[in-house]
């Protein structure tokens, strides 16, 4: 009888490993969230805000706009190399290929981007 309860309370407990798994999957689903969604939402407001009320450089607005861009290039980079981020596919891992390219174009928008709202307002 003490096997079949020994067993049982094996069931009843997730492994660490399992644990530790679903934590990492909570972490995983959040950072492809951020960089999917909520980053570039968050950078699409900040560049609102420029263009609704400009403000002397440097600004709250400028602020958020760098660190948006930033923290989207570092979720990618966390997505690829620590949670096995997919590309656009989603059949094949992501490479840090992916990742430079995924940069480049991130940077490169925003910096392309708020240059152009900095000089016309």
């Amino acid at each position: 009888m003490k096997e079949n309860d020994k067993s049982d309370m094996n069931k009843s407990q997730p492994a660490n490993g399992a644990e530790k798994a679903t934590s990492q999957s909570g972490k995983a689903v959040f950072v492809r969230f951020y960089w999917m969604c909520l980053g570039n939402a968050l950078l699409f407001v900040f560049f609102c805000i420029i263009l609704n009320k400009p403000e002397v450089f440097p600004s709250f607005a400028d602020a958020g706009v760098w660190l948006s861009a930033i923290t989207l290039v570092l979720a990618r980079y966390a997505d690829i190399r620590f949670f096995g981020g997919k590309n656009g596919s989603g059949k094949e891992p992501s490479t840090m290929a992916d990742w430079r390219k995924y940069s480049a174009t991130v940077l490169g928008a925003t910096a392309a981007l708020w240059l152009l709202l900095r000089m016309a307002f």
